[in-house]
């Protein structure tokens, strides 16, 4: 869309932009590993992320048993790349999301405040300008 996708309000789950221990470094590793990528994409985010809470689960419970590793993340906050974490009696993480806009023909971290990127950009400013 070039410029006319500018000021575009969206959400996300995952952005290599998030402020967490691990990403920098992940991007780091992508870029020299897959050029002439810059950072790693979303879909290889997201896979890291739900390995880290796997391994955490594994370490944690001390065995590999579902129940058990579902027992030890529904009772213990997990760090990861995504954020921290805590699980309901279903194992589902609490809701989250990340607020994006488009800038300068670039996707930006606009909520919440801890992981900010750029000031959004309100009110849009008319077509053309």
């Amino acid at each position: 869309l070039g410029a006319d996708g500018n000021y575009i309000v969206s959400g996300t789950a995952m952005s290599y932009k998030l402020p967490y221990e691990g990403i920098a470094g992940l991007n780091k590793w992508y870029a020299e590993k897959y050029p002439p990528s810059t950072n790693a994409p979303d879909y290889f985010l997201y896979g890291y992320c739900w390995l880290q809470t796997l391994q955490k689960g594994v370490e944690g419970a001390g065995v590999i048993d579902q129940t058990k590793i579902r027992d030890y993340l529904k009772d213990h906050e997990i760090d990861t790349i995504g954020g921290k974490f805590n699980f309901d009696e279903k194992g589902l993480p609490s809701p989250y999301s990340f607020t994006t806009q488009v800038i300068n023909q670039k996707v930006e971290l606009i909520w919440p405040l801890n992981v900010r990127t750029a000031e959004p950009v309100y009110p849009k400013p008319d077509w053309g300008k």
